[in-house]
């Protein structure tokens, strides 16, 4: 639980300092970033207190599958963003731009962490009947809440906190590439 709590501060700190960057002035391109940085920084805040809270509270029985539900929906909704704008907005930037960052650095992140993201994408039945939203068939909800647990949630979860550090990370260097700046690292 400690080391969830610091990277729960980690996060919060991350979160705050981009969200102070995304109101200040900057070029157009500088703005565009800002903005992709600052929806993976709350991301990463929504899923590490998420975690802490169901840590925290140590549910037991049917209520630990009913505590992940919001974070099983945080998971899906930000892969299903991810997917069909925040990845897709990047490469055109970066195209636009000339900025030298391709789309195969995204799919090496993606192979990366390929199990958690198919895991997370074979929960769409639990995301649509029982996670987002409360199904008119509660037995099918159960049956769906049932799949859960906390093991297998926060495996995916890390997992995907792993990757969008490291999408943070490509964002940074990529957006110091577009405004002429030494990139830090590579992946």
């Amino acid at each position: 639980m400690e080391k969830l709590q610091l990277a729960v501060q980690k996060a919060e700190r991350n979160l705050n300092k981009v969200h102070a960057e995304f109101e200040g002035q900057g070029s157009a391109l500088a703005i565009e970033f800002r903005e992709l940085k600052l929806q993976a920084s709350i991301f990463q805040y929504d899923i590490c207190v998420a975690m802490a809270t169901v840590l925290r509270n140590n549910p037991q029985g049917f209520a630990e599958s009913v505590s992940l539900k919001p974070l099983v929906h945080h998971l899906y909704e930000y892969d299903q963003l991810l997917t069909e704008t925040l990845i897709p907005r990047f490469l055109k930037i970066a195209k636009d731009r000339n900025i030298p960052v391709v789309g195969a650095q995204v799919q090496e992140l993606k192979r990366e962490w390929k199990k958690e993201l198919v895991a997370l994408r074979g929960w769409i039945n639990v995301r649509n009947k029982a996670a987002g939203h409360y199904d008119k068939n509660t037995a099918l909800q159960v049956q769906m809440l049932r799949t859960l647990n906390a093991d297998n949630v926060f495996a995916v979860a890390q997992g995907f906190l792993s990757f969008n550090m490291a999408w943070l990370k490509l964002l940074r260097d990529a957006g110091k590439a577009g405004e002429g700046e030494p990139v830090q690292s590579q992946l």
